[in-house]
């Protein structure tokens, strides 16, 4: 049996200008310009050189083309590709003359100022950890390229990188703080959101507890807890279960409890104070 009368009534179209969206103030000079990572995308746009660019060559292709095109300077005899030492993806090799004694050395790479790493190895092992690789994926990554065994110093390049990573990272949460505070008209009490993490869902290592502003949604400070061991002896398995470079024992719930509170305590020497938070 049918229905007499209609269930759903038409809705009443809502007034005129309901759906025009309302116009924002402009923003002052000073307040356009407060989001810090706009300034550092462009300056880092500006600055960047078109020419410095890492290029993959084949070896024989370049060594038929400068014996056919390269004479040499100071004979005009014909030049051959010498190869020296190998760090990695580093290769230096020295371009001689078959006449006479001229030569002269290349590096496609440059050390890092501050360890005794080639920068193009460093930028192989930063590329991996991104997408989540590490030692064994740089060897298949090399090995289906075509390109040299990967450097044996991993894991020195890897304390190279996390480092300078943490100093950049202490430095943009550290804008993101003053950032916060100046957007909660300078005062230092912030509504923060706590949020924690882990590598696995329910596994307690590899966990981390962010907190984030409410006034500019930017990570002002973390707290990492790892529940796996570093100390020398893990290889060999001379450490005990109760390791002391071991920074977190508990489940992946109390994890982010302790998070929270890490990041309380360390807000003392930010001299600013979480007065209301948002958390699950």
């Amino acid at each position: 049996m049918t229905r007499s009368n209609r269930v759903f009534k038409k809705r009443k179209p809502p007034p005129n200008g309901y759906f025009q969206k309302k116009k924002s103030p402009a923003l002052p000079a000073r307040e356009a310009n407060v989001c810090s990572s706009s300034t550092s995308i462009r300056m880092a746009y500006d600055n960047f050189d078109t020419q410095d660019i890492l290029d993959i060559v084949n070896l024989r292709d370049l060594m038929n083309f400068l014996g056919k095109f390269v004479a040499c300077r100071a004979c005009g005899g014909e030049v051959y590709i010498e190869y020296g030492n190998r760090q990695g993806l580093q290769l230096c090799m020295s371009l001689k003359c078959s006449s006479c004694s001229s030569s002269q050395i290349y590096s496609n790479s440059e050390k890092n100022t501050n360890s005794d790493v080639y920068d193009i190895n460093l930028r192989l092992i930063y590329a991996l950890r991104i997408v989540g690789q590490g030692e064994a994926g740089a060897k298949s990554f090399c090995a289906a390229m075509n390109l040299h065994d990967p450097p044996d110093c991993f894991e020195s390049g890897e304390k190279v990188l996390s480092n300078v990573i943490e100093e950049v990272a202490r430095d943009s949460m550290k804008r993101a703080m003053n950032e916060s505070t100046w957007l909660n008209e300078n005062s230092r009490e912030l509504s923060v959101v706590f949020d924690g993490s882990s590598q696995k869902r329910g596994v307690s290592s590899a966990g981390i507890v962010s907190a984030s502003s409410l006034d500019s949604g930017k990570v002002i400070d973390v707290a990492i807890f790892p529940n796996v061991c570093s100390c020398e002896g893990r290889v060999a398995g001379k450490h005990e279960v109760s390791c002391e470079f071991k920074d977190y024992f508990g489940t992946s719930g109390e994890m982010e409890v302790a998070g929270v509170k890490q990041i309380i305590k360390n807000s003392k020497q930010y001299d600013v104070k979480y007065t209301e938070y948002l958390g699950d």
